[in-house]
């Protein structure tokens, strides 16, 4: 089994059922996955953010991704445990996908709130809180909100990869009214453009248009692809830009290197090896140890 089969088996275990379960219904079965600590350590299997935004009168989807897996996964409100009932004078949110997605059906103020996860495995105890707030839809007059920033991608060298980011613009940017809104991925100071076989970049809508989303995918990722890519949304009311790194990860001896820890194995030995030679001169001849000394700092720079 190859190392980016393990990683998707333990990010969530949902994934291993297909491609069926990889939807909108499941968001915890979709990647992109976070590395697991390990293979039976309870983590969560995607990024959590600390705070949320949704409109009034629409739907919104707070997520608690687990893995690999849990006895329990616990939801609260202003520390009061789900479900709410009257307490909040409303019951209008519904669990999914084995309670790890929390689904408020009609967002009004009252949703305002603190709410957290807590998972359970065993004594393992893991949880994270996000600030939700709500604004009327007529009003939502605020520069580009993220829904889902982009985060880094490290795939091996000759698979796909894809990079995915998603902001919240308001309903006057829908395909509807034509108000202009620019998306793109940028890359060298350029917009990145589909290449028929080679790079698919694509932007659609959801919520009533409110939300604009963009992919970015690559077919077989080589190595001139890695780098850093800028997810970039602007409309009149501001411009939002975040920024991804694709790394490419290669497989020897069973351990995962990176080009960054080549470079700084490199470094490290270049600096052993300046030290052995320093301390040998020293040793041998103090009187030009300093002008020795000297000129290996000027390498070093």
């Amino acid at each position: 089994m190859s190392f980016a089969l393990i990683i998707l088996f333990f990010s969530c275990p949902l994934a291993v059922v297909g491609q069926a379960e990889c939807s909108e219904q499941h968001f915890c079965a979709c990647p992109p996955f976070l590395r697991p600590p390990g293979p039976s350590q309870l983590h969560f299997t995607k990024h959590n953010y600390g705070d949320q935004y949704a409109i009034v009168g629409k739907s919104k989807e707070l997520h608690c991704c687990i893995g690999p897996e849990w006895d329990s996964i616990q939801w609260s409100k202003d520390d009061v445990p789900y479900p709410w009932g009257n307490y909040f004078r409303r019951r209008n949110s519904i669990l999914y996908s084995q309670n790890q997605s929390l689904i408020i059906m009609d967002v009004s103020h009252f949703d305002s709130a603190t709410y957290t996860c807590e998972a359970r495995r065993g004594e393992e105890v893991l949880r994270h809180s996000t600030n939700l707030q709500s604004f009327p839809a007529p009003v939502f007059a605020h520069p580009p909100i993220w829904n889902s920033p982009p985060s880094n991608v490290a795939v091996p060298l000759g698979h796909p990869a894809t990079l995915t980011c998603s902001a919240t613009v308001g309903q006057q940017y829908n395909t509807v009214s034509m108000v202009p809104v620019h998306a793109s991925w940028i890359r060298f100071g350029r917009d990145v453009e589909s290449t028929p076989g080679k790079v698919e970049v694509e932007q659609t809508w959801s919520d009533d248009d409110i939300v604009t989303h963009l992919r970015l995918r690559l077919a077989s990722v080589e190595e001139e692809d890695e780098g850093e890519y800028m997810c970039s949304i602007h409309t009149d009311f501001g411009l939002l830009e975040s920024p991804a790194t694709l790394e490419i990860i290669s497989e020897k001896n069973g351990q995962v290197t990176n080009k960054v820890e080549r470079e700084v194995q490199k470094i490290l030995g270049e600096q052993l090896q300046i030290y052995t030679q320093l301390t040998g001169i020293f040793q041998s001849d103090p009187a030009s140890f300093e002008e020795t000394l000297e000129e290996a700092r000027k390498k070093l720079e």
